[in-house]
Formats: structure tokens, C-alpha cells, sequence
């Protein structure tokens, strides 16, 4: 009998400590989530911020600004509609506000997405600004080429002139003899 008492006694304490234990554990676990979710709150919130603050800069035109936020800023962040109120991305804003120069930064940007409501009510816009990035790029591949072509032929001009020039001094030399 004694043995048995003993023995749910010790069981007893052993559950106890247990149990003081995953409340413990509980606690961390609960602490933890809470950090976690004021870390993800303050990145919402530093999300929101730059967004915000990206939106604004392309209604205002604010270039700057722009090119200042763009190589940080995330895809969400980029494609995400701040103007609550009318649903609107940065692009649209932008677009809206008839900012070509920001239009063309966003759209040159690897993480844009054409959203919606930009493509519908302001699909010409967005074409435009496209078709002169694309004419821009191919007048700089053209630009590169005549470089790289000027180069070769003045490479080749300096190595030909510099050939007959050590001929003819060598031939000269001959003469002296």
C-alpha cells in the first residue's frame, strides 16, 4: 500500500512538473507568435510606407523620388493598389497624372505587373510610352554597333599605318648602305 501511494505521488509531482512545463513552453510559444507578428506588423507597415510613399511620387511626378524607391521596393509593394478608394496601383497613378518619364521607369522596372484598371483606361498611354522605350533601345543598340564598328576600324587603320611605316624606315635604312 505504501508502495502505491509512493509511487502516484511521484506520479503526481512528475505531471506537475509537466505541466508547468508546457505552460511554460506555451508561454514561449505565445511570446514568440507575438513577436513574430508585431515583426510582420512593422513590415506591413514599413511595405505600406515605401508603397505609399512610391504611389504618391508617381501621381505628383516626383522622379526623383521614384527612382530613389524603385530598386528597393518589392513586387507587392510595386503592383499593390494604395488609393483605396479607386483601387489604384502606382502605375495607374502615374498614368493618370500623365507622367511618361515615370510611366517608362515603372514599366522598365522587372517586377512590374500591368494591372487592370492602367490597361483599360490607359492601355494608349502604356503603348506609347512602350513603343518609345523599344524605338530608344533599338537607336542604342544601333548607337553600340557604330561604336564597335569605328573602334574596329580604327584598331585596324593604327595596326596598318604602323605596319608601312616600319617598312619604309627599314627600306630607307637599306638605302643608307
Amino acid at each position: 500500500f505504501a508502495k502505491s501511494q509512493q509511487h502516484r505521488q511521484q506520479s503526481h509531482t512528475s505531471r506537475s512538473r509537466s505541466n508547468i512545463a508546457s505552460r511554460a513552453t506555451q508561454a514561449d510559444r505565445e511570446e514568440r507568435k507575438d513577436r513574430g507578428e508585431r515583426k510582420l506588423g512593422q513590415e506591413q507597415e514599413k511595405m505600406a510606407n515605401r508603397g505609399n510613399k512610391l504611389y504618391k511620387a508617381c501621381c505628383d511626378g516626383d522622379i526623383n523620388t521614384v527612382r530613389q524607391l524603385l530598386p528597393e521596393i518589392t513586387a507587392d509593394e510595386l503592383n499593390e493598389e494604395y488609393n483605396w478608394d479607386d483601387d489604384d496601383s502606382p502605375l495607374y497613378g502615374a498614368c493618370e497624372s500623365n507622367h511618361e518619364a515615370i510611366v517608362a521607369l515603372l514599366l522598365a522596372h522587372p517586377k512590374i505587373v500591368i494591372d487592370q484598371y492602367s490597361q483599360q483606361y490607359y492601355g494608349r498611354l502604356i503603348a506609347k510610352v512602350q513603343e518609345k522605350m523599344r524605338k530608344a533601345a533599338l537607336a542604342k543598340a544601333e548607337a553600340d554597333r557604330v561604336a564597335a564598328e569605328q573602334a574596329s576600324f580604327e584598331a585596324k587603320s593604327s595596326s596598318s599605318s604602323a605596319a608601312p611605316a616600319a617598312t619604309g624606315s627599314q627600306s630607307h635604312s637599306l638605302s643608307l648602305i
